[in-house]
């Protein structure tokens, strides 16, 4: 054998085997010299299996290469991810459900809030029905809500919205050869009217008041000359006798902020005065003691006064009391009357209607809490009164 082929024997030749991959020429030149190769030669040759091993499962997942390496191609069926092979080898593999993008979205439009909102009656015709109308606190944007037309009806009177301003409870007035009365519930957009309690033969119910807590209402049942304050669900079942008078007139309820008390007027001592009871019609209480008529309390949402209308000076003015009945307080002062008032959302102002810029019905102003700053808010030469500013 020629130095050369010895010389060639004594090492690792490539040379022929070119065509392999580097892992496979490197354990077929082991073979070939395995044994006259020194073990660190095995250790060293494994070692480099090993890294060239980790070298390609990283090729193989990050691109794939055009020598036959699998690649990940971007395509998804459903929830499966399709992973392709140079040799056409095709591998399909379950992936975690992706979501879809979020659908934006819409603009948001602003509407008035609970607080800005003002219910009120409203007659538009000498012979024709009230109906229930609204408008925002300033005045404007002043739409119809409830429809009633025929000229003999009497139609939708002494409106009370709920505390979130979507519902109108009000006093319903039908002809039909008679009248016939009832308690209805509308929604604020006009839609969805139903009536919940219709009085019976010789009966009135009135004056609704819609609890801040918006499952209860109260109101006035008339009969035989006799005026009570009843309790019921907002869909009429329910009905409670609060104050069982014998031939009192009891009447014009209003809620506490809290919904614990009921704030009302009273004829028991000989005149009209301001009374208070749980909202069980249990403890009730005198507030006002007056020779004149004291009626349509209204309470403040902080619970802490009550404004109310009197004659006490000759014509029916607003006045304002501690809730206990301390510190009886005249805000209004006009020639005219002024009367049901209605306090803000948040206290600072109050709705009532008066007669001062007309001889009329009246029109629907507001004034700050201590009385100052009358503003008009109706013009209507027929009548607009009854205000409720949702509580």
């Amino acid at each position: 054998m020629s130095r050369r082929n010895e010389s060639d024997n004594s090492g690792i030749h490539f040379g022929d085997n070119a065509h392999l991959s580097g892992s496979v020429r490197i354990i077929q030149n082991i073979k070939a010299v395995g044994h006259t190769v020194p073990p660190i030669v095995y250790i060293f040759a494994f070692i480099t299996i090993a890294l060239v091993a980790i070298v390609g499962i990283v090729a193989l997942v990050s691109s794939g290469d055009s020598n036959g390496d699998a690649t990940v191609e971007n395509t998804v069926s459903g929830n499966t991810v399709i992973v392709s092979s140079g040799d056409n080898n095709v591998i399909n593999t379950t992936a975690p459900e992706v979501p879809n993008s979020p659908t934006p979205l819409p603009a948001i439009i602003p509407s008035p809030t609970p607080h800005n909102l003002i219910a009120y009656s409203h007659k538009s015709a000498s012979s024709g029905p009230q109906n229930i109308w609204i408008m925002n606190s300033d005045g404007s944007n002043k739409r119809k809500i409830t429809d009633f037309t025929a000229e003999n009806d009497q139609g939708a009177l002494n409106p009370s919205l709920s505390s979130d301003a979507s519902k109108i409870a009000y006093q319903a007035g039908r002809w039909n050869g008679s009248f016939t009365y009832s308690i209805d519930v509308i929604n604020s957009d006009g839609s969805s009217n139903t009536t919940v309690k219709t009085a019976g033969s010789q009966q009135t119910v009135m004056t609704p008041s819609i609890s801040p807590n918006g499952a209860t209402i109260v109101y006035t049942l008339t009969s035989s000359g006799n005026y009570d304050i009843y309790s019921m669900n907002i869909d009429g079942t329910n009905n409670v006798n609060l104050t069982s008078s014998a031939s009192w007139y009891e009447e014009a309820p209003s809620w506490s902020p809290d919904g614990q008390k009921i704030v009302f007027q009273t004829s028991r001592d000989g005149n009209s005065e301001i009374y208070v009871m749980n909202a069980n019609g249990s403890n009730q209480t005198r507030l006002s003691n007056n020779t004149a008529t004291e009626s349509q309390p209204s309470w403040s949402p902080d619970g802490t006064k009550i404004a109310f209308t009197t004659n006490r000076d000759g014509n029916s003015e607003i006045y304002v009391m501690n809730a206990n009945g301390s510190n009886q307080t005249r805000l209004s002062n006009n020639t005219a009357f002024s009367v049901s008032p209605s306090w803000s959302r948040d206290g600072t102002k109050i709705a009532f209607n008066s007669t001062r810029d007309e001889s009329t019905g009246g029109e629907i102003y507001t004034m700050n809490a201590d009385g100052t700053n009358i503003v008009r808010l109706t013009n209507n030469n027929l009548y607009d009164g009854e205000a409720s500013w949702s509580p």
